[in-house]
């Protein structure tokens, strides 16, 4: 492999402290890829090269069985090397001083190479080395044969990013193309001037012998190698990458166009360098949310999932046993348990509300992510991130079988993935909390089952769990088949009635939702099955009737988007009566829906699976609908059910996007009450006090029933919930919850063992709620982050490069500052690859990582989260330096009045942050950071810089003040360097 182009370089006359520059690099890099070693350099006699080329070998270009190459300068100079001589030097007449050369292209052959300026010339050269007559045309090359022109049928537009391969070039439309060997030699170079355009045809000859494959047309292009393709759809000709990826602005702007801006996906622009701000972490979050509650930022992967996540979040009963299960060391031990990362991820949003409500404002230091308003702390942004939520999905192998993993453009239908995530995620924290259930106390501490729930049915059973059964009768031999019921999560909605010519209705063709839910209850099927009485394959019809309601009735479908309805088509409650047999099946099924008009007037649909009318009232009370027996029999179970959530697709051109509409209930009592859920003193009613609120990831606005069921051409209802009014289940916002101490870690979670050789330090003593420790973190790159030259030739960071967290210390704040007692030295296995471990500035290497080389404690990324967040759940006020970059990566929130950044408490309003290297140098007169970093030497660093705070401040803060601005002072005269000052003076 050869390469040229740019190297990093102080530019001459430049101070020692600029940034570098890309210079032209004199060298063309030679690398050998089977070796995996880079190899002796070539270099050009004159100027430096910029374009580069490979001349395929043959019997007259290979020299002593060297290959040659091909090297440009921007100034004209062609030259022609083996690996260890310089074989020729040609020169390219360039026509004016701005002049360059703009493409350079060797035939496959090694005949001939052609070079083209920017000034319009196009010149070629024939190349005989072996012959000793260079220059001119091989005589070898066979004449071809000129066939008739082909008509002009098809063309590309001259701008138009076709293949070059496919281009003919001529110096008038009308005139033939010519031969190679046609062309005028002369002993150096051969004048002649192409047109600059070239015109691409297409012959219909070709088009018609095109074959099909699904939607689009691809025939080879003759002359060229097999993987030369062309397509097409209809008449219209595609370069040859699939145009099934091509999409016209037009097009895009057209879909885009039609989302409201509430439903368009928004891209989180942290870690984006923004031009006005010069910052990469300027994006304001509440700009789109002015609610109090937490929204879920969509800068990870598989950010369609936060709206699943946000509903299970506002149920109480999946919230508060996630939160418990985060304690349980039976969680623990599986490495992949998405009930512990749920109660994490939960933990982190109910932390940040409270941050946002003041109620960690104690002792507060504030900091650049905070403000005080009034007496109430309010944080900058109301947001957080699930990214380790997300890195525990990404690894199960189901996940990615059924499609489930990164908003990839390849996923074509976009609601079924979400749809499939919504089963996906109830059936394995059902069977997750079935596996564990032997060995956990699931009445622990924090999680208190509801009365309609029992120890041996999991949070997603007791809530969504709901029975069916099915019946098969055999049409040859008339068998018929009753299996045993079974439980489901969810059930799918279906559209397609049965033909039934009793079947009347008095609204019209329009299907309306009761007439699609009963045949939900009723699904019919059609099938070949194993009969065992005839031991045959028999035609099998199916009956699979539900036979009782879950707490919340969960409906979810592929596309509910019904085409034929123009006012309202979800209902806001619904009736659903069961007439029970004394087998206890279903022997009749009566379905009312209470929908508006559009004069707001309230009216009832009802369906018996016969006759489908329209009451003032439901059926139960209706004086126009009568049963046999009547519904106020005992008979009769009649379940009136209210809508909660409804889940959309939006559809959008680049991924998958969901948002949800989720009636949020803020009443007081009804909190109390779902926060201690073996109350038995029944539930107020849902009333004004509920609200609708669009979830959009972090963007949250209020919204209306209306918009929550109303039917758009942009989206389409995948998931809709209906909560059981007798059952108490409400969605409730975590506001009402003013302590987690109940969901801490235990201590336990510190002896968890390590996966190398070095265990992990078990401290005999450790701090109680309100000690101070110091805390330090390294961190090795996974993705690298892209930049910018500016104008005034700055490097700038365009996107920030993402880091995992490689080590994670905790030291004693109490003790001495020098030799400090160590809570915490952890190594981390990574669960990605790892791109650059930036040992200069981490301190980590290979070896520190691997399991069986590390001379460390390595943990998993679990264990140590669960560290960290023991000692956050004891109370322990953290001591570091740029903590917020910490905090973050380990995707952890801390109560405010936890955080003493020296950061931020070392820094002039306004001003730029300052290193940890030069407060130390300056402020405590010691070198740091000297060959490489190290957490524990800069835990002590921010230990000694809070105390040295500590200590200004006791004298006065106008003391402090002056101190802080001489440091500024001195930094700008020294350019913020560590031992230049000395240079200056003299």
């Amino acid at each position: 492999m050869i390469t040229c182009g740019y190297l990093d370089r102080l530019v001459a006359n430049q101070s020692n402290y600029s940034s570098p520059q890309n210079v032209p690099d004199p060298l063309v890099r030679v690398f050998d890829l089977r070796m995996s070693k880079a190899m002796s350099t070539l270099t050009m006699t004159v100027s430096t090269a910029r374009h580069v080329k490979f001349i395929p070998s043959s019997a007259h270009t290979v020299f002593n069985d060297q290959p040659l190459v091909l090297m440009a300068s921007s100034s004209g100079v062609l030259q022609i090397n083996a690996m260890t001589k310089i074989i020729q030097v040609l020169t390219f007449p360039m026509q004016s001083k701005k002049d360059t050369i703009a493409a350079l292209s060797v035939a496959s052959s090694g005949n001939l190479l052609t070079a083209a300026s920017s000034s319009g010339y196009i010149l070629q050269y024939a190349l005989g080395l072996s012959h000793g007559h260079a220059n001119s045309v091989n005589e070898r090359v066979a004449h071809m044969h000129i066939p008739n022109q082909p008509k002009l049928d098809l063309s590309i537009p001259l701008n138009s990013p076709s293949a070059a391969s496919s281009y003919v070039l001529r110096p008038h439309p009308q005139d033939p193309i010519p031969l190679a060997s046609s062309f005028a030699s002369t002993p150096n170079i051969m004048n002649r001037k192409y047109q600059v355009h070239p015109q691409r045809i297409v012959s219909k000859d070709l088009i018609t012998k095109a074959i099909k494959r699904e939607f689009i047309h691809t025939v080879p292009n003759p002359g060229y190698p097999p993987n030369s393709m062309i397509f097409t759809i209809g008449c219209d000709v595609y370069e040859m990458s699939d145009p099934r990826l091509i999409e016209t602005h037009a097009d895009v702007l057209a879909i885009e166009s039609s989302i409201p801006l509430s439903y368009r996906r928004i891209e989180s622009k942290v870690g984006i360098y923004n031009k006005q701000n010069k910052s990469s972490n300027s994006f304001d979050y509440n700009v789109f949310n002015e609610s109090s509650m937490i929204g879920l930022d969509n800068k990870c992967p598989n950010s369609y999932t936060n709206a699943i996540l946000q509903l299970l979040f506002h149920l109480s009963d999946i919230r508060s046993f996630a939160l418990s299960a985060q304690t349980q060391s039976a969680y623990h031990k599986n490495e992949h348990s998405l009930w512990c990362e749920l109660g994490f991820l939960f933990h982190m949003m109910i932390t940040k509300s409270q941050n946002i409500r003041g109620l960690n404002s104690e002792d507060l230091i504030i900091d650049e992510s905070h403000k005080i308003i009034g007496d109430v702390l309010i944080e900058k942004d109301k947001v957080v991130t699930p990214s380790n939520f997300q890195k525990t999905f990404q690894h199960l192998d189901e996940a990615a079988a059924l499609g489930l993993l990164g908003d990839s453009k390849a996923t074509t239908d976009h609601s079924l993935q979400i749809l499939n995530f919504c089963r996906f995620i109830f059936l394995n924290l059902h069977k997750e909390y079935e596996n564990v259930s032997s060995g956990i106390n699931v009445s622990s501490p924090g999680y208190s089952p509801s009365k309609h729930s029992t120890l041996s049915t999991s949070p997603i059973e007791s809530l969504f769990g709901f029975s069916v059964s099915s019946v098969n009768t055999f049409l040859p031999s008339g068998v018929v088949d009753k299996q045993a019921s079974q439980s489901l999560l969810s059930l799918d909605i279906s559209y397609n009635r049965p033909i039934n010519s009793s079947t009347k209705s008095n609204l019209g063709a329009t299907t309306s939702f009761p007439v699609n839910l009963w045949h939900s209850f009723r699904k019919e099927s059609s099938f070949r099955a194993w009969c065992a009485a005839t031991e045959a394959y028999e035609r099998c019809n199916q009956l699979r009737s539900v036979l009782s309601l879950p707490r919340v009735l969960t409906l979810v479908g592929n596309d509910m988007t019904r085409t034929d309805v123009e006012t309202q088509w979800i209902p806001s409650v619904l009736e659903i009566a069961m007439l029970m047999s004394p087998d206890d099946s279903v022997e009749r099924l009566i379905i009312s829906g209470k929908f508006e008009s559009v004069d707001l007037q309230e009216h009832w649909i009802i369906y018996d699976g016969t006759i489908e009318l329209q009451s003032v009232a439901r059926a139960s009370r209706s004086l126009n609908y009568t049963t046999t027996p009547p519904m106020n029999s005992v008979l009769w179970k009649i379940h009136e059910m209210s809508l909660i959530a409804v889940v959309n697709n939006v559809k959008s051109t680049s991924q998958t996007h969901a948002v949800s509409h989720l009636l949020i209930d803020s009443q007081s009592k009804r909190s109390e009450s779902l926060l201690n859920p073996q109350n038995d003193e029944p539930l107020p009613s849902v009333d004004e006090s509920s609200k609708w609120y669009l979830f959009n990831d972090f963007s949250i606005s209020e919204s209306s029933f209306s918009d929550a069921t109303s039917l758009e051409p942009f989206k389409s209802p995948i998931l809709i919930a209906f909560s059981n009014t007798n059952s108490g289940v409400r969605l409730t916002d975590c506001e009402l919850i003013d302590s987690l101490s109940q969901y801490a870690i235990p201590s336990s979670v510190m002896q968890l063992p390590s996966l190398s050789k070095t265990q992990s330090i078990f401290p005999l003593k450790m701090p109680s709620r309100g000690d101070i420790a110091a805390i330090d973190a390294e961190f090795v790159s996974v993705e690298l982050g892209s930049s910018v030259i500016s104008s005034d030739g700055k490097r700038i960071m365009n996107t920030d490069g993402r880091q995992i967290m490689a080590r994670l210390s905790i030291i004693d704040g109490k003790g001495s500052a020098d030799n400090p007692l160590v809570y915490l030295d952890d190594y981390i296995l990574p669960d990605e690859p790892i791109i650059d471990y930036v040992t200069k500035f981490s301190g980590i290497s290979e070896d520190d990582l691997s399991p069986s080389s590390s001379q460390h404690a390595l943990v998993t990324r679990r264990s140590c989260y669960l560290k960290l967040r023991h000692f956050i759940d004891i109370g322990v006020v953290f001591i570091g330096h740029g903590l917020q970059k910490d905090f973050e990566t380990a995707n952890v929130v801390i109560p405010c009045n936890q955080v003493r950044d020296t950061v931020e408490l070392w820094r002039l309003p306004s001003q730029r942050l300052i290193s940890l290297k030069f407060l130390a140098s300056y402020l405590l007169k010691e070198k740091i950071q000297d060959e490489i970093h190290d957490s524990i030497e800069d835990a002590k660093t921010s230990l000694q810089l809070y105390r040295h705070y500590i200590k200004l401040m006791r004298i006065g803060r106008d003391h402090f003040e002056a101190v802080l601005k001489e440091i500024y002072s001195y930094g700008q005269r020294t350019n913020w360097t560590i031992g230049v000052e000395k240079l200056l003076n003299k």
